[in-house]
């Protein structure tokens, strides 16, 4: 009996994406979709009774299109964009609100969790996606059921946790490039009440890109992680999950295209797309990260108490010839080291025949960060730039929700937040002149603090028409605290902090099934109002390469629809259609002199699609299965200043895979295909060296990649 309590404990915890295996078995019979159970709420509960625009993913559905790191999930989630500078530095935006800036000062505006643990710094969001349970992407401000306040959304990255059952897996996958991959798995129980798990990943593969100075292969990968679990359950009423991660990154440095200007007539762009000619021969990226976390949940009967406390560091060294040219124009040397502490307690109120139900909780985060910085510039013979800082940020918050049915079909959810956070920065700019004359104290030793304080209420109003469709509306604060730049132009500019964000978020949506449950529609419309928006942008701090600095616009409005359509038609096919509309502009931001009102907001595609289609079929000795997906994107800009040159255009990637899965499940093979086509776009613009050294330079998107993987489980 306590196995099976044990079992259904850690699925209830583990927000498992199917019904009771009687439930599953009967909608496989009719062919009805299965049921998606999420925990976004901090409760197991079905995606289409959440109140919330949320898309989960499954660990089978990121096999079966290969997802293997967040980025590939661009476009597929309605509202969701991500790129990145380099391998290490991704930038996650939700309904065009993100961040771009990957400095010691800053902080992304979509919260990535692992576990329930907060990542705060972008070089810890982006890993390998390997044993995993599932992916929720929640879309708008998160404050009220969250421990960080973000005010783009967030997304939940859930691990598989040991249980009962021994289970054993390992994986080999082969590519183009010489792309290859191992992973394994070991998972079961020690005792009676004690479950463990331990895994691994190792990914490795050649630069699809060519420095045709040195014959080196950039944008390669090689990436080497691990994981351990252990569950304890030393009563019924009491679980407790230790977790501890690592991660080692080792690539060359990324490779980046001028895409626009010619350097005062010296260099030219390269004819081929993937071909670049550097300087600088021993650019590289330097990575490691070390996690761990602690969940205790109690159940005291009329309410669940949780507490998650985490740790995280990270620490990079990046190297790279920044201005991409055969020039020694700018060579980039950056080393950041970063601590993080948080702390979560949560009361969640158990479900039952009260009509009343309720969350409280507060949060507690300490984060130190290090950083050195150093611009060279030996070509036009000016002074380098070398900046050391240090940041620390104590935040205090207290959240919580009370929700009450006032009728069988309409229930009432109000909800507030309380933040308190106060940062410290101590800061150096120094210039070294290429003559050998003694440095220069650009910026002397300064040291700032400064607090902000936040009250964010949030009402939402939901109908139960039928047991198939829900109905709801909802009215969000959110709240993004300010802070300080980590290039500033002298000691006045170094204490002088840029103001916090706040948004007001009006969302309304349907979630409907239908077709005898072969047939979900979930739709939501949302506007928002954004006030002092956080815009980065390079700014001339007085030294030789211009800046990317956060400033605030003064008004922003962001107003769109989404649509999530999954059909099965026949038990053997699944449809799915995701569509995302977008318009987000700037109301009013004057920048520099410029008036850049009207633009649109970096990052924010006025139009998404994601078309997916799979098909099964059984055969005597097992099952084969194809997938196709297309992933569509109108024009992105990178920058406030809406440059052609630093756009993508509109593009469409075409992505599929074919698996054979035998009789008992036991193993597995696929052959996959991304970007089919061999459609070339750019993942990422830079503009700062566009107007010192007429420059714009550009991240490429990845080519045609295909492979094989043999997958075995026990």
């Amino acid at each position: 009996m306590k196995h099976t309590r044990v079992r259904l404990r850690l699925i209830a915890m583990g927000g498992a994406l199917s019904a009771f295996a009687g439930a599953a078995a009967a909608q496989e019979a009719t062919g009805q979709l299965e049921e998606v159970v999420i925990t976004a709420q901090h409760r197991s509960e079905s995606l289409q009774k959440t109140p919330l625009a949320v898309t989960a993913m499954t660990a089978e559905a990121l096999d079966t299109g290969a997802i293997t790191e967040l980025s590939e999930l661009s476009g597929t989630i309605p509202g969701l964009y991500l790129s990145a500078y380099s391998t290490l530095s991704p930038q996650v935006f939700i309904r065009g609100i993100g961040s771009n800036d990957d400095g010691i000062t800053s902080e992304g505006a979509v919260g990535v969790y692992l576990d329930g643990v907060y990542m705060g710094r972008a070089s810890s969001a982006m890993f390998d996606l390997f044993d995993l349970d599932r992916i929720e992407v929640l879309r708008g401000p998160q404050g009220t059921l969250y421990g960080r306040n973000t005010n783009g959304g967030a997304v939940k990255i859930e691990t598989a946790r040991p249980g009962p059952n021994l289970k054993a897996g390992l994986e080999f996958g082969y590519g183009n490039f010489n792309q290859r991959s191992v992973r394994g798995l070991l998972s079961g129980p020690l005792t009676d009440n004690a479950f463990a798990k331990f895994s691994g990943s190792y990914k490795a593969r050649d630069g699809w890109t060519h420095d045709s100075s040195s014959g080196r292969k950039l944008n390669d990968e090689d990436s080497l992680g691990g994981r351990g679990q252990l569950v304890l359950t030393p009563t019924e009423s009491l679980e407790a999950t230790f977790s501890l991660d690592y991660l080692r990154d080792r690539p060359s440095s990324s490779f980046k295209e001028v895409v626009g200007g010619t350097l005062f007539g010296l260099n030219s762009e390269s004819s081929d797309r993937f071909t670049g000619d550097y300087d600088f021969e021993n650019a590289a990226i330097r990575r490691d990260m070390v996690g761990g976390s602690a969940t205790l949940d109690w159940d005291a009967g009329f309410a669940h108490l949780v507490s998650v406390s985490g740790y995280r560091k990270t620490k990079i060294r990046y190297t790279e010839d920044y201005d991409s040219t055969p020039f020694p124009v700018v060579h980039l040397d950056v080393a950041q080291d970063t601590k993080q502490l948080t702390q979560e307690l949560r009361l969640v109120s158990t479900p039952g025949e009260s009509p009343l139900e309720w969350i409280a909780g507060v949060y507690l985060l300490t984060d130190e960060g290090r950083s050195h910085d150093q611009f060279l510039l030996p070509f036009f013979e000016l002074p380098d730039e070398v900046t050391h800082a240090r940041t620390r940020t104590n935040s205090f918050a207290a959240f919580g929700e009370l929700s009450y049915r006032l009728t069988e079909q309409l229930k009432l959810t109000a909800g507030a937040r309380y933040t308190d956070e106060t940062k410290k920065l101590s800061l150096q700019r120094t210039f070294r002149p290429q003559d050998g004359a003694p440095a220069i104290n650009f910026v002397p030793l300064a040291t700032a603090k400064t607090s902000f304080d936040n009250f964010s209420p949030r009402v939402v109003i939901e109908y139960q028409a039928s047991s198939d469709v829900l109905a709801y509306a909802s009215l969000t604060k959110g709240f993004k605290s300010g802070g300080f730049n980590n290039f500033p132009a002298d000691p006045v500019a170094a204490r002088t902090f840029f103001r916090p964000e706040e948004i007001t978020a009006y969302e309304v949506g349907l979630k409907a099934t239908t077709w005898n449950g072969r047939l979900r529609a979930n739709i939501a419309a949302f506007t928002y109002d954004y006030t002092n928006l956080q815009v980065f942008a390079p700014i001339d701090t007085g030294g030789g390469v211009p800046v990317v600095q956060v400033t605030n616009a003064a008004k922003a409005k962001v107003t769109g629809a989404e649509l999530e359509l999954t059909a099965r038609p026949i038990p053997s096919v699944d449809l799915q259609l995701n569509y995302a509309y977008l318009d987000a502009t700037y109301d009013r931001f004057l920048f520099g002199g410029l008036d850049l009102s009207g633009n649109r907001l970096s990052r924010a595609p006025r139009n998404t699609l994601s078309l997916n289609a799979d098909w099964r079929h059984e055969l005597e000795r097992g099952t084969v299965r194809l997938h196709g997906n297309y992933v569509y994107s109108s024009n992105v800009f990178f920058t406030p200043f809406n440059d052609p040159d630093l756009s993508t255009g509109s593009y469409g990637l075409v992505n599929a895979s074919a698996a054979y899965e035998s009789h008992d499940g036991r193993w597995t093979i696929t052959a996959y295909g991304k970007n089919l086509t061999d459609k070339a776009y750019l993942a990422h613009g830079i503009d700062t060296l566009a107007t010192a050294f007429d420059l714009k330079i550009a991240e490429i998107g990845p080519p045609r990649q295909f492979g094989v993987s043999f997958a075995w489980r026990y």
